[in-house]
């Protein structure tokens, strides 16, 4: 009897353990290529950003000379990191491998969304940054970390 009880116990704590390992794994499992688009979209929307900061720039050049040095620091981490976490995705044959960088894309989107906040752009690149900002939700979302905070 103490056998049996043993036994059952034994296979009892394999299954649950089974049912939790390939849980654990599901959740981590991630599509190489989805990953990849989602990178891709913000990488287009952070264009079209620093697009609109430039045309609004150009007519405000003594402002941008003195009070927006941290932005342009902030845009080109966000863009180096995204670029890093682009190659290290491609890189991969699991992104879920790439976390730590996705945590930097979105420290670095965080500190760019600062910027952009305490700052006279116009509602049209406010309009924009929302848009950077959804993107990196998402892949935020997609590594199970917590959304840019701003």
């Amino acid at each position: 009897m103490v056998h049996t009880r043993n036994f059952l116990a034994c296979v009892i704590a394999g299954a649950v353990l089974t049912a939790f390992s390939s849980t654990a794994h599901a959740q981590r499992h991630m599509d190489k290529w989805a990953t990849l688009h989602i990178i891709r979209q913000v990488e287009e929307q952070n264009d079209a950003l620093q697009d609109r900061i430039d045309d609004w720039a150009a007519g405000h050049q003594e402002e941008m000379r003195h009070s927006h040095a941290d932005l342009f620091r902030s845009i080109d981490q966000f863009t180096d990191d995204l670029d890093d976490l682009k190659a290290q995705v491609r890189q991969h044959d699991e992104p879920w491998d790439t976390r730590d960088k996705v945590q930097s894309v979105v420290q670095d989107a965080t500190e760019m969304g600062h910027a952009i906040q305490h700052s006279d752009f116009p509602p049209e690149v406010r309009q924009q940054w929302r848009q950077v900002r959804n993107g990196v939700d998402q892949l935020a979302q997609q590594y199970h970390l917590p959304p840019v905070s701003w």
